[in-house]
């Protein structure tokens, strides 16, 4: 698991927020929050999106910040990883 999404895990956790069933958040239900639209006010009817349908929480701007990051890839060009037996490859 990338170590970035653990951070916010451990973030969350530290500061004793639960989720609506009052467990500890999923790296799921993270990345839901972070890529929903409804953030910036926008509703989506099936076909039909209606901009700043609902008060904004957070900027636009900032919310494409945040999609730019999580859109990066998690793994570096050159990663060490030991396989089943033991040994390590790098992969490209």
């Amino acid at each position: 698991m990338n170590a970035l999404p653990m951070r916010r895990r451990t973030a969350l956790k530290a500061h004793n927020i639960k989720n609506s069933m009052g467990g500890e958040m999923s790296y799921n239900t993270i990345q839901r929050m972070l890529s929903n639209r409804r953030y910036i006010g926008e509703l989506r009817s099936r076909d039909v999106v209606q901009p700043n349908a609902i008060p904004a929480l957070v900027s636009e701007d900032l919310f494409n910040k945040v999609q730019e990051k999580l859109a990066k890839p998690k793994i570096k060009e050159e990663f060490i990883r030991f396989n089943r037996k033991g040994r390590f490859g790098i992969l490209f």
